[in-house]
């Protein structure tokens, strides 16, 4: 059978291993030294975002962290095509207005993670149909965040109750504007690479500019209190 091998006169199935899996959870054979590696050592690396390219065709993508614990805006880093990395602060409760705080043009940095962090939101894209949305919130019953979310999706293997994720805000080159979402709800070792590699660069967009602020907002201002 594809996918199994057999080691010290045991059969064991490389497409059951999450490091010879695309991120959508299918099986794929440019993966499989990986999986084969991580059954000989569970402690190895490997990112089954290896095989997905990037998507030229963004323009800048922001990045948005939130966490179900503490319903505080977060702040928002942009990084453009161009190499601009944006500071963007919530200006409302929900942080649905920002204003710009910070910015830095012509970063190679940001056009480098731009580049990188693109493989990551041609997954999990939000339905862009308003009406198709608001009939899956409308069913309260059997309603789940992956049910937004437009094909292909990134596999879940588990559940976490962390209570976060990222929100990606995309402008796409045709001047179209996109959302992707990575919940830990939905858990998986290539979703927990994505919303690493977007904290991460969240995180340097802040000390690409400078910006010594926290994450959210309610916590610079629960300093100034």
């Amino acid at each position: 059978m594809l996918g199994v091998v057999v080691c010290g006169g045991l059969a064991y199935d490389i497409a059951s291993n999450e490091c010879a899996q695309a991120p959508d959870g299918s099986f794929h054979l440019a993966l499989w030294d990986d999986g084969v590696e991580r059954f000989r050592n569970p402690e190895s690396d490997c990112d089954p975002w290896d095989i997905v390219g990037e998507d030229a065709e963004i323009a800048s993508l922001t990045i948005i962290p939130y966490s179900h614990w503490d319903l505080a805006p977060a702040r928002q880093v942009m990084l453009t095509r161009t190499g601009s990395v944006v500071v963007l602060e919530p200006v409302d409760e929900l942080g649905a207005e920002v204003k710009e705080i910070s910015r830095l043009e012509n970063v190679a940095w940001a056009q480098n993670a731009l580049g990188d962090l693109s493989r990551y939101v041609r997954f999990n894209r939000v339905i862009s149909d308003p009406e198709k949305i608001a009939a899956i919130v409308e069913d309260t019953d059997g309603f789940q965040l992956d049910d937004m979310l437009e094909t292909p999706k990134v596999a879940c293997t588990g559940e976490m109750w962390d209570g976060g994720g990222v929100r990606v805000e995309l402008s796409l080159s045709d001047g179209t504007r996109r959302e992707a979402i990575f919940d830990t709800h939905c858990h998986s070792l290539a979703k927990s690479l994505a919303i690493d590699a977007l904290w991460a660069a969240h995180s340097r967009g802040f000390e690409t500019v400078g910006f010594t602020g926290e994450a959210y907002v309610e916590a610079r201002q629960q300093e100034g209190s």
